[in-house]
Order: structure tokens, then sequence, then C-alpha cells
């Protein structure tokens, strides 16, 4: 009799054993706190049952330096389990021991065992290339030089002063009057320009130096205000609404315009100028930003606002033929379907030399490089934006709110960073030189047919149609 009730009871037991396990091994217990001599032991027979207990014992034992001796084996082989004072056998499952436990894959520990795959996190999937070890091989930290990976402050700070040391042995190596034609200058630029020397790369490749009149622009600028000063005053105002220095009455901008035009006075003025000589003054300080101003002006601009102004026709003819070649869709849309005309689509970016159209860094870059190519690199630039823009241009309903994304292109359009805008201007298959040549001609075409309409005027009329084209003050 005594023997079936022992019996019964062993049966219940170990069926209230198996529930445990089973409850148990639906959740996840934190690891046993251990001291220094082994795991701290729980008396409860709940503890004692559990699989997960049972685990954490089994996964701290391998971090033991020593195996076990046969002795600690048979003891923990013979260890029973009291129950209203009978002893029961304590069955150990088998587990095998390079499995982690439930608490190392959760948190992303590798296992105890000495497998490479394990040093990789559990938390990501099997597929994720963060957690392969072929395939997708993690990069070392010497390839941090590679994109959108972080360097440390240190090594962008040494790159950064060696690109500046570069820039500063080639202006001293180059005259400014070779600058633009300097193939170690092109690639240079083509790197990019440090910031801290970006006015003076600038003042070497427009060779404002040469020009410069020492004394000139503080005569020029006490001069009797122009026509065009109380719009300048409120252009620089809508342009730099944030910077109280720029925009402040009789600042720095209205100067250096007034000077300007004051000296030139075919030129009509234009909001884009505003834009330039603000960029100009940002950089440099105010009359090496005015001779700067003068260079860019005499060497690319000045055709621009000219009262004839052909030089905007002519080259957005050139924009037009070449938009056709990269992109006959996007070109018929605009010019046929739409009937713009291209000057319509250049006029912003080129007056303002995408000053209105791009972010600063990025505008910047394209500056460096138009100052060493001229308006051949704008006309790239051009095609470059009408392919960011490409999918809103072509579902495009009005010309209108084409004209207005073009001429400021919303940011999520735009290319990551200022290197990939320029790499992909710099990608179409568009000859230069030939661009070059076609602007010499069909500029001298225009000139001679405008001059012919001016020969059957009055020449009261012709006299008044070319006013002089500098007027500098007297010794």
């Amino acid at each position: 009799m005594a023997r079936a009730s022992r019996s019964s009871l062993r049966r219940r037991t170990s069926v209230d054993t198996d529930v445990s396990n089973h409850s148990d091994a639906r959740s996840v217990t934190s690891p046993i706190p251990a001291s220094s001599s082994g795991v701290v032991r729980n008396t409860s027979l709940r503890s004692k049952l559990s699989l997960s207990a049972l685990r954490a014992k089994s996964s701290t034992q391998n971090f033991r330096d020593e195996k076990p001796t046969f002795e600690d084996a048979a003891q923990r082989d013979n260890e029973t389990v009291q129950v209203e004072d009978l002893d029961f056998e304590l069955v150990r499952p088998s587990i095998p021991a390079a499995r982690a436990s439930e608490d190392s894959s959760i948190y992303g520990r590798s296992s105890i065992n000495g497998d490479a795959k394990a040093d990789r996190p559990t938390f990501l999937r099997a597929e994720s290339p963060a957690s392969s070890t072929s395939g997708f091989p993690l990069r070392s930290p010497a390839s941090g030089s590679e994109k959108g990976i972080p360097q440390p402050r240190g090594a962008t700070v040494e790159a950064h002063r060696a690109r500046e040391l570069k820039w500063i042995s080639a202006m001293a190596s180059t005259p400014s009057s070779q600058a633009r034609k300097s193939k170690k200058i092109r690639k240079l630029l083509q790197d990019g320009v440090p910031a801290s020397v970006r006015y003076q790369v600038w003042a070497h490749l427009t060779d404002s130096k040469a020009k410069r009149i020492d004394g000139l622009y503080g005569q020029l600028s006490k001069r009797e205000k122009v026509p065009a000063f109380a719009d300048i005053e409120r252009d620089v105002r809508q342009c730099f609404p944030t910077d109280a220095r720029m925009s402040e009455p009789g600042g720095p901008i209205v100067s250096l315009l007034h000077a300007y035009l004051s000296m030139v006075p075919d030129i009509q003025y234009h909001k884009g100028l505003a834009y330039i000589a603000g960029q100009l003054l940002l950089q440099s300080p105010e009359e090496d930003a005015f001779w700067i101003f003068i260079s860019l002006m005499d060497t690319h601009l000045r055709p621009y606002f000219s009262p004839n102004a052909i030089q905007m026709d002519v080259d957005a003819s050139l924009f037009a033929k070449a938009l056709e070649v990269a992109d006959a869709s996007v070109a018929k849309k605009l010019f046929v379907d739409m009937s713009i005309q291209p000057v319509r689509v250049i006029r912003p970016w080129f007056s303002s030399l995408f000053v209105e159209a791009l972010p600063t860094e990025y505008f910047q870059r394209v500056w460096d490089i138009f100052l060493s190519e001229g308006i051949v690199y704008l006309i790239r630039v051009g095609l470059a934006i009408l392919t960011l823009c490409r999918r809103v241009v072509l579902d495009g309903k009005g010309e209108g709110q084409v004209l207005n994304i073009l001429a400021r292109p919303p940011a999520i359009l735009m290319s990551s960073s200022p290197d990939n805008l320029i790499e992909l201007a710099n990608s179409f298959k568009v000859k230069d030189d030939d661009i070059r040549k076609q602007r010499v001609k069909m500029e001298a075409q225009l000139k001679r047919q405008t001059q012919s309409r001016l020969a059957a005027t009055a020449p009261g009329q012709r006299a008044s149609a070319q006013p002089p084209s500098i007027s500098l003050p007297r010794a």
C-alpha cells in the first residue's frame, strides 16, 4: 500500500514538474546573478525545476575556466527534491552545451562557443548585410574615407588642411592670368575648394587684382545715387531678410552695386545682381568683393544685363539644343507642348548664378567650377536640375507651375550632396568646345542683325541707344 501511494505521488509530482517546465519555457527570465563562487541557487521547487533556471545553470557552467570534476558531476546527478517528506530524484533535461541562453539571444549577446557566426548580433535579420560574414562584409575603419562612413575628427581636419595647402601651393605657382587654363587648377576645382580659401580662389580665378585701382571704390561710393538705388535697397531686404548687416539701408550690397552701376551706366539693374554681390560679400572684404564682382561681370555676365540682352537669347538657344540631345522628352514637354521660351527657363538661373535655385553649399560648388569653365558649365548645371526635376516636369499641368518649380526646386528633388550634383552635371555628353564655338558664331550673327536694325534708325536715336560703357572718376 505504501509502495502504491509512493508511486502515485511520484507520477503526480512528475506531472507538476512537466507543467512547471512548460510554463517557464514560454517566458524568458533575466540571468541569475552570480557570486564569486558560481551561481546562487534558489531553494524553491519552481526555480529548481524551471527550464530557464536549468539553462542558466548550464550556460553559466560553460564560462568556468576548468572542467567540472567527476565528484561535482556525481553530486549534481544525485541531487533530490523533497516533497512532503519524500525524496525524489531530480531529472535534468539534456541541453547542448553550445546553445546560448534565451537572454543572450534576445539582447544580441554572442554565444559562448567559438563559432564566428555567433559574434554578430542575433537581433539582426539573417539576410541583413550587417549580420553576414560573407557576401556583405562590414567595412573596416581603414575605409573611413568612403562616403557615408563617419571619419575621426582628426582625420577630417588633416584632410582639410592638406587641401588648403594644395590650393595655396597651386595659387602661388600658377599666375592668375593662367589659372583658368591650368589642368592642375581644374582638377583641384573638381575635388572642391575649402571654405577657408574660397574667396582667395575666386579672386585668383577672376584675376581681380589685375583690374584693381586703389582708392577707386571709395570715390565711386561718393557719387550721386544711381536711378536703381531704391530698387537695390528693396531687393536686398528681400534677398537677405535675416542678415541685418546686409539688409540695412546703405549696407555693403547697396554700396557695391551703387559703385558699380555708377561706373558702368549701360548695365540694366536686375535682382540677380543683388544675389551675386551679396554672396561675394559674405565670402570676402567689401573692396575685394567689389573687384571680384567687376572681373566676374566683365568676363562672363555683363552681356546678360545689357539693354539688348543678345547673349541671354544665344545661351537659351544653346541650352535648348543641349536639352534635346540629353532628354528629348523633357525638351518636347517644355518647348513644344507648353510652348515655353527657353530664355524663360534659364534667365532665373543664369542671372543669379543659381543662387535662388540651389542651397548655399550647392551653388558655391557650381561657382567654383563656373569661374574656370565659363557659361558652358551653367548649361550643364541647368541640365542636371532638369534631370532631377524630370518627373515633375513631365507631369506638370501648366507652365507657371513648372517654371516656379524649376526656378526654386524643392529640396526633396535635389541630390543628396553638392558632389553628386557636380558629378551629374559632368556626366552629360556635351562637347564644351563645340558649344563655345557655336556661341561665338550665334552672338556675331545676332549682333550683325541688331546693327542692321540700328542703322535704319535716325542718327539721334542711334546715339541715345548707345550710352557710354564705362565712366571712371577724373584724377
